[in-house]
């Protein structure tokens, strides 16, 4: 049994979470709320990674298979129970998928081919056997997130604790999680925005605005499609671009082009290139032939100061990009380094972000990091703007939200191109999306 006490427990900068007195048994329990609601922080409540890990104050009592999260904290629990991060990209810590795998088994005193026979079985349990030998910094989103899982299961925990497992993986990859959480330990945990109709779970709970309640499953709704406008000139275009990695070819002739004010989406399967494909483009990997063309100019010729003037690129993993102490600082950096000043309160509200300038992005919610890292690359008004997965950890809210905020900038002018798992998302927003699957681009 998972129990609950008048629990509540408070960050440093004043956000939280309260729970009355509920009982999970065992089974599936989905929880489901809006971004910043309190989901990710009822997950590591149940870990006891608050307050260990963050600080904060705590009050209350909760109780995990007889286990005191707040007494013993994270180390001790994870023989218990395991967290896929939100933010599953700071859960790989060795350079080789097998390896990282083998590291919770290894932590927790198993010999070396125990831990490998251990890790093995992770990995083809998740369909990811092949990956056993690929340096983690290689993979993709989707195969960094099913690697970070198979680390999670390799330690066999009674509760596995899933915060958006779903969010980069395909359709093919997703089937296959969803057919495999009910067996993944004997309490699941799963806070999910996207494809929630899809579970069948025992029980669910619903967070809102930090208070977290059962509640049943809402009605899923289409995204309010973009009326779309009038392509202008040509602000991106690529021919019969190829890249390697090693002796792994990864694009194989892939053309595509962008005009302003245009939103063009790419899809396609894990692995597939298309991060590659977006970092090609805008000039942060060369390719070994073919063209690339910014504004009809070789990015490779422009310095990096010109680029970004030209183009905001917003990379997977938004976390991971963050250079300043606060929300403020963090939003106007960019506008800054080319000596441009920034609205900071205008675009905060824009962008929907409920923060203090002087707060730490590390405290926004996933989704409110994703829209401080498209925010700061917008700000100073490029001629394109490129974004990776911008929809992960958003509700359906905010990506309406974000439908209108890529709709206003399109109008303005702006080439917006898009990678993404979210086909609704990129069916609402797009004027056009094209599929990446091997190496080269199609019509969808």
């Amino acid at each position: 049994m998972i129990s609950f006490r008048s629990y509540r427990y408070r960050y440093p900068s004043g956000r939280g979470i309260e729970v009355g007195d509920l009982d999970l048994g065992p089974g599936v329990t989905l929880v489901l709320g809006p971004s910043a609601s309190g989901k990710s922080t009822f997950l590591k409540s149940v870990m006891g990674l608050v307050p260990h890990f963050y600080g904060g104050e705590v009050s209350g009592s909760v109780d995990v298979l007889g286990l005191d999260p707040i007494a013993l904290g994270p180390r001790r629990m994870s023989r218990r129970v395991g967290l896929l991060f939100q933010d599953f990209e700071f859960q790989l810590l060795m350079d080789r998928v097998l390896e990282d795998v083998m590291l919770g088994p290894l932590n927790h005193g198993a010999s070396w081919s125990e831990a490998e026979a251990l890790a093995e079985e992770a990995l083809e349990r998740l369909g990811i056997g092949h990956l056993a030998g690929r340096l983690t910094w290689t993979l993709s989103g989707g195969e960094a997130q099913l690697a970070a899982l198979a680390g999670i299961l390799a330690t066999g925990p009674d509760v596995v604790l899933l915060d958006e497992p779903l969010s980069q993986l395909d359709p093919w990859n997703r089937g296959r999680i969803l057919d495999l959480i009910p067996e993944m330990g004997d309490f699941v945990l799963v806070s999910e925005h996207r494809h929630f109709s899809e579970l069948r779970p025992d029980r669910i709970l619903v967070a809102r605005e930090g208070r977290i309640l059962p509640g049943a499953r809402p009605r899923e709704e289409p995204l309010p499609s973009r009326a779309g406008g009038t392509a202008g000139e040509t602000v991106l275009e690529a021919e019969d671009v190829h890249f390697s990695y090693g002796d792994r070819a990864v694009l194989e002739g892939a053309s595509l082009e962008l005009r302003e004010g245009e939103i063009l989406f790419i899809t396609g399967p894990n692995g597939s290139g298309k991060s590659t494909l977006l970092k090609v483009l805008v000039g942060l990997l060369e390719p070994s032939s073919g063209t690339v063309r910014i504004l009809g100019r070789d990015p490779r010729s422009m310095d990096p100061l010109e680029r970004a003037r030209l183009v905001g690129f917003v990379f997977q993993g938004a976390p991971r990009m963050f250079i300043e102490d606060t929300v403020g600082g963090e939003l106007s950096f960019t506008s800054s380094s080319l000596g441009l000043r920034v609205n900071v309160e205008d675009w905060l509200r824009r962008a929907r972000i409920r923060a203090d300038p002087g707060a730490s992005p590390r405290d926004l919610s996933v989704g409110e990091q994703i829209r401080l890292a498209i925010a700061s690359a917008v700000a100073h008004n490029p001629r394109i703007l490129v974004l990776d997965e911008p929809s992960r950890g958003q509700d359906w809210g905010v990506k309406a939200e974000l439908v209108r905020f890529l709709d206003e900038l399109a109008g303005s002018g702006m080439g917006i191109l898009v990678a993404t798992h979210d086909l609704d998302f990129a069916r609402a927003a797009g004027d056009r999306i094209l599929v990446l699957e091997g190496g080269v681009l199609r019509e969808a």
